[in-house]
Parts: structure tokens; sequence; C-alpha cells
């Protein structure tokens, strides 16, 4: 009978799992702060550093209406990161900030990551791909924070 009446509540109240906080929302703000993880010497054999990475993902961000801001603060800051070993990558791309939880009558925080997306897969030696599957798991986080904040 519950499912029956949650079913009945989605029906007739589509957006109501929209309404939940994402853990992106930040008071509507355009500036990120970027953390780019320190790649490894596989990436570099590539043409990857952290200052490229930076750069293009800074890039991205402005091209979406987004500045980068260098004040991390508690605010929270966007995460990224590539691996890089023989011919395979891994990426992975979090948005982190302080988060609350209630413990008994307490109120603790601790920093944790309230989205992410991964991926991984085989760059044979070829930079740009990577680049582009970065770029393209950067849009989908840009779209989110975008939607979060009403921007």
């Amino acid at each position: 009978m519950k499912t029956a009446l949650f079913a009945l509540f989605l029906c007739l109240c589509p957006n109501a799992l929209f309404a939940l906080d994402t853990g992106l929302e930040m008071g509507g703000a355009k500036n990120i702060c970027l953390v780019v993880e320190d790649v490894g010497g596989h990436a570099h054999k590539i043409g990857f550093s952290v200052d490229f990475i930076r750069a293009k993902v800074q890039s991205h961000l402005r091209k979406n209406g987004l500045q980068h801001s260098k004040d991390c603060g508690q605010d929270g800051y966007l995460y990224v990161n590539l691996q890089v070993l023989k011919d395979a990558y891994a990426i992975k791309i979090q948005f982190k900030r302080i988060v609350n939880y209630h413990l008994d009558s307490r109120v603790s925080s601790v920093l944790g990551s309230v989205w992410e997306i991964n991926g991984m897969g085989h760059h044979g030696g070829v930079g740009d791909f990577v680049v582009s599957h970065i770029l393209d798991k950067l849009d989908i986080f840009i779209a989110a924070y975008l939607k979060a904040n009403n921007l």
C-alpha cells in the first residue's frame, strides 16, 4: 500500500524529487574554486600536467558562464583528478564541500564529496581524446551546477 501511495504521489507531483538539495547549491555563485590533483609520470608522457588540465577546465568553465576562484574557503570546490597508467586512464570529477550531519543531539561537519562523476578508457597515446573525455564529464557537472543554482 505504501508503494502504491508513493507511486501515486510521484505521478501527481513529478518534480517532487527534483526539489531535494543536490549539494551543489551555492546561492547562485558563478565563482568556483578549482583543485586539480597532481598527475603522474605516465600522464606527462602524453602531454598532461596540472597546469594544462587546470587551463582546459578553467577555459571550459568560462565558456559556460562560470569563473575560477582562487579562494576555496569553506564554500566548496571542484576537484579534478586524472590518473594515467600505461595506455589506460581514469577521470574523477567531484564537487566537495563541508557537509553537516546529525549524530544524537550533536551537529558535526566533515569535508565530503556531494557530487561525482567518473570515466575511464584507453588513450592510445592520444592526449586530445582524454581532454575531450574530461570536458564531456565536466559538461555534465556544469549542467547540474547551473540548474542547482538557477543560473
